[in-house]
């Protein structure tokens, strides 16, 4: 089991991969091809991008990647390693990626409308097709961006400092931006 978990975040972080064409396989083959390499996408959060934003050192808890009904998700869930056990931090990330470019802005537009029943977001400007950030009761931020087919969304429990959260814009920003 060890060796698998080595070997998956050896391939996760040592290449890229152009997520563009994935679902527009033609073959069930090479679509399981094309999933296969897209786990070493150069569109996810990495362990240094985890560890500026929750200002400690991190581990990956749990990764998956479905593919249902056109739509394909991936899923990483990162937590902060600290000395004390009173003390805690997690990151979630996730991206879906859409057949279709218009399921996605309804998906999207849906959430969107449903964070803002529930108090106000902000608006976040240059990133992606349209980016909103939404606190929680906690002050946790929650970071939702619509890019072309595909939503990236951040998700912070715990965080530390404005540092934090301007790290959190900053890295939300570089992997949509790829």
């Amino acid at each position: 089991m060890r060796v698998l978990f080595f070997l998956f975040f050896f391939f996760l972080f040592s290449f890229s991969f152009s997520q563009t064409d994935l679902l527009t396989a033609k073959t069930r083959n090479q679509l399981i091809a094309n999933l296969d390499s897209a786990l070493v996408s150069k569109y996810f959060i990495s362990i240094s991008d985890a560890e500026k934003i929750l200002e400690k050192p991190v581990y990956l808890k749990d990764s998956t990647y479905k593919l249902s009904g056109g739509l394909l998700s991936y899923s990483f869930n990162y937590i902060a390693k600290y000395v004390d056990s009173t003390s805690i931090g997690k990151i979630s990330f996730s991206l879906e990626q859409y057949k279709d470019t218009a399921i996605a802005k309804s998906n999207y537009e849906f959430i969107k409308q449903q964070n803002q029943k529930e108090g106000n977001i902000t608006t976040l400007n240059n990133i992606g097709n349209d980016a909103f950030l939404k606190k929680d009761y906690l002050n946790q931020p929650f970071v939702m961006i619509l890019k072309d087919n595909k939503i990236y969304k951040f998700r912070v429990f715990y965080l530390s400092s404005e540092n934090s959260l301007n790290a959190l814009l900053d890295v939300s920003k570089k992997i949509v931006s790829n």
